[in-house]
């Protein structure tokens, strides 16, 4: 197989790595988060971060109103790997974290696995409302999380199987018409 993988028209063979980081931002279903503030593990760390950008990222993630409500907001400490926060909010911090990098594209891999049914919800709405600044790249089992995504590719032991919208794969009535009444019986 032969092709290309372009961004803004331009191959990526011809990019650096540096200037590919700085517009690709990945959340891992495992997050890593430093031993230090809210604000630092959102920020990474940036000295010339502006308190409102941090605060539209949390507000993005959904995890805005927790911050708020902890005595130190933004300045409390998280732990060592972040054991103080749950694996949902940990989550939410890395989707936070990859917010306020405000990459051309957003990788999600797992994202949302440790999050209850209502955050994912509104975190999925949140997500599509910058969809139009963003790619969004979701790599997922839960197919909740991405019915209301433009193109859904569906991969079958590393090949591609479907491709479309919801609507268009539900009536194909293939293999994602299979996982998603499966799901939706669970």
């Amino acid at each position: 197989m032969t092709g290309t993988i372009s961004m803004d028209g331009c191959d990526i063979r011809t990019a650096t790595i540096s200037s590919l980081r700085q517009l690709v931002a990945p959340v891992f279903q495992e997050t890593f988060l430093f031993h230090d503030t809210l604000e630092t593990n959102i920020s990474l760390g940036r000295p010339e971060f502006k308190q409102g950008d941090i605060q539209r990222a949390a507000e993005g993630a959904e995890i805005s109103d927790f911050i708020m409500s902890l005595p130190q907001g933004y300045k409390t400490n998280v732990g060592e790997h972040g054991a103080r926060l749950s694996g949902g909010q940990r989550q939410r911090i890395a989707i936070a974290r990859a917010l306020f990098a405000d990459p051309a594209i957003l990788v999600l891999d797992e994202a949302s696995s440790a999050l209850d049914p209502q955050i994912e919800r509104k975190m999925r709405h949140a997500l599509l409302r910058i969809a139009g600044k963003h790619t969004l790249i979701s790599i997922t089992h839960r197919l909740e999380s991405i019915k209301d995504f433009e193109n859904i590719i569906v991969m079958d032991r590393g090949r591609i199987k479907e491709q479309g919208s919801h609507r268009k794969l539900l009536k194909q009535r293939g293999l994602y018409f299979e996982l998603w009444t499966k799901q939706q019986d669970d």
